[in-house]
């Protein structure tokens, strides 16, 4: 029964988020200390409410390996560099895919509708 559980806590799991535009702030405390030590592996396209119209490819890997890229500057779908790309369905929307052994896909999720903007955050980030 022991091996069993062990097993089973090392199952990869996932959690698949689509959200609204995200808060700056809270991604980068996200980030920076808060992705769950299960996660091995993160990727997706994230705007910011405090960057409307810009669209950013994100990846994590490894040993917190971290990526941000800035993909669409302008919001029209086509990457830096010109070839087409359209990584949202409609302005402001973040996807993320989540991934890793023994991975809460309810509590990830949750976290990340967190990380997700109110109206205030752009109105602050707007008055600084």
């Amino acid at each position: 029964a022991a091996a069993a559980a062990a097993t089973d806590a090392s199952a990869f799991g996932s959690a698949s988020f689509e959200g609204g535009a995200l808060s700056l702030a809270r991604f980068q405390r996200w980030v920076a200390r808060e992705i769950p030590r299960e996660v091995v592996r993160a990727k997706g396209f994230v705007q910011f409410a405090e960057a409307p119209g810009c669209v950013y490819d994100f990846h994590l890997s490894g040993r917190r390996r971290i990526e941000l890229e800035l993909v669409d500057g302008d919001g029209d779908g086509r990457a830096r560099g010109g070839f087409s790309r359209a990584p949202a369905k409609r302005q402001g929307e973040t996807r993320l895919v989540l991934i890793g052994p023994g991975l809460d896909p309810e509590a990830c999720l949750a976290t990340l509708r967190d990380l997700e903007a109110t109206g205030g955050d752009a109105d602050d980030a707007a008055a600084a």
